[in-house]
């Protein structure tokens, strides 16, 4: 990558952070924020690579934890980073992944700027809205149609508000699962329709994320029910019709039919 090329340098202590470094990185990325660290981008001799990186990006992330405030690495990049800051040539972002104690010469160049919460769950939100703040510090919008990488090893293809899943979209698992509706806040929210590998779906109403409200779900086996739900089971007024003929109409409690009548396959109707 040329270094005219970079939106975010990222510094941080390898031997405790390269897997959230990883994490952060393919996520700003797959949102189209252009990304550099450390060996992965290396070119040339390794200090002057570094040297060139910070000076030519637009937001210095660092990954912070207790072992990053403590590493003379970490630190020769937050001085000349700090420069570039004084100058308001760019701007630092610390991104704080655990509750330490963060040594004395950190805090001299950190203590008077705001820091990203990583270390509150769930992390993927937290990287979400680190996103949305390095969008607007290099000037573009993390809103419309996109696709993002998830994770999870899913993929979703579709509207996006400030980082976030918000409007219509898809999603893909890699085990074959997907999904198609609507979002709020990053959860399935409104109509959507789940079609899983195995061959079940459902189709109806979603709310933060769970089935709720009407909707209809049918089984490989041929099996199908229509009515209600809440938070994930069948709870209220349904059908549920039988592979083999059956049919029950009645009250549901968490998946189970409790109030109504099954109907067999010969005409026979007994209470439940």
């Amino acid at each position: 990558m040329s270094t005219h090329d970079i939106d975010v340098f990222v510094s941080y202590h390898t031997n405790s952070s390269q897997a959230t470094v990883e994490a952060v990185v393919a996520r700003l990325e797959s949102l189209g924020i252009r990304c550099w660290y450390a060996p992965r981008d290396i070119e040339g001799g390794y200090a002057g690579s570094i040297v060139r990186a910070i000076n030519s990006c637009k937001v210095f992330l660092l990954i912070l934890n207790t072992a990053a405030s403590n590493s003379s690495h970490v630190l020769n990049e937050l001085e000349m980073a700090h420069k570039r800051f004084a100058a308001k040539e760019m701007a630092i972002v610390p991104f704080k992944t655990e509750d330490g104690v963060f040594s004395d010469d950190a805090m001299y160049y950190l203590s008077r700027i705001h820091w990203s919460d990583g270390a509150t769950p769930p992390f993927d939100d937290r990287v979400s809205e680190l996103a949305s703040r390095i969008y607007s510090l290099i000037g573009r919008s993390i809103s419309g149609k996109m696709t993002l990488n998830l994770p999870d090893g899913s993929v979703y293809e579709g509207d996006v508000v400030d980082g976030v899943r918000e409007g219509s979209g898809r999603v893909t698992w890699q085990n074959g699962d997907e999904y198609f509706g609507e979002f709020k806040k990053g959860l399935r929210h409104g109509k959507g329709r789940f079609r899983w590998e195995s061959g079940n779906s459902y189709e109806g109403d979603y709310f933060e994320g769970m089935r709720h409200g009407n909707g209809c779900f049918i089984w490989k086996n041929g099996d199908k029910y229509v009515g209600e739900f809440e938070y994930g089971q069948r709870t209220g007024n349904g059908r549920m019709t039988f592979a083999n003929g059956d049919e029950y109409v009645g009250r549901f409690e968490c998946g189970s039919m409790c109030d109504g009548f099954l109907t067999a396959a010969d005409g026979s109707m007994k209470k439940i």
